[in-house]
C-alpha cells in the first residue's frame, strides 16, 4: 500500500466516530434536550469531541457523565426551562424558551 492509498482509505475508527457524531446531531436537530430523568429542559449546542468532530450537549454547560452517546441525553420538543442565559438564547427554532414570570402570592 502506498502513502497515497493510505490517505485515500478512511480510518475505520474515525469513520465510526463520524457516524456516532452524525447520528447524535440528527437526533437533536431542531430539538432541545433533557439530561437523564431531569425535568429541566436545556437548549442544545455542539461541543468539541474526538478527531475534530462535535457532539450535542446542553447549551448552558450543565455537566453530565460521558459524551452523551450512551442514552444520558434525550431530545425533546418541549420548551427550554433551564434558567441559564446561554440556554435561553440558544433555544431551538420554533421552541420558545420559558420566559414567563411566575406569580408571587404576597397574600395582600
Amino acid at each position: 500500500m502506498t502513502e497515497r492509498d493510505a490517505l485515500a482509505e478512511p480510518d475505520p475508527t474515525l469513520a465510526a466516530l463520524g457516524r456516532i457524531a452524525r447520528d447524535s446531531a440528527s437526533r437533536f436537530a431542531g430539538h432541545n434536550l433533557r439530561i437523564r430523568r431531569s425535568r429541566v429542559v436545556h437548549a442544545v449546542r455542539a461541543y468539541p469531541w474526538l478527531g475534530g468532530l462535535s457532539l450535542p450537549g446542553p447549551a448552558c454547560g450543565q455537566g453530565w457523565g460521558g459524551p452523551g452517546v450512551g442514552g444520558d441525553l434525550h431530545p425533546t420538543s418541549e420548551q427550554v426551562t433551564c434558567e441559564h442565559q446561554r440556554c435561553r438564547g440558544a433555544a431551538a427554532p420554533g421552541v420558545p424558551a420559558h420566559r414567563a414570570q411566575l406569580a408571587l402570592d404576597l397574600g395582600v
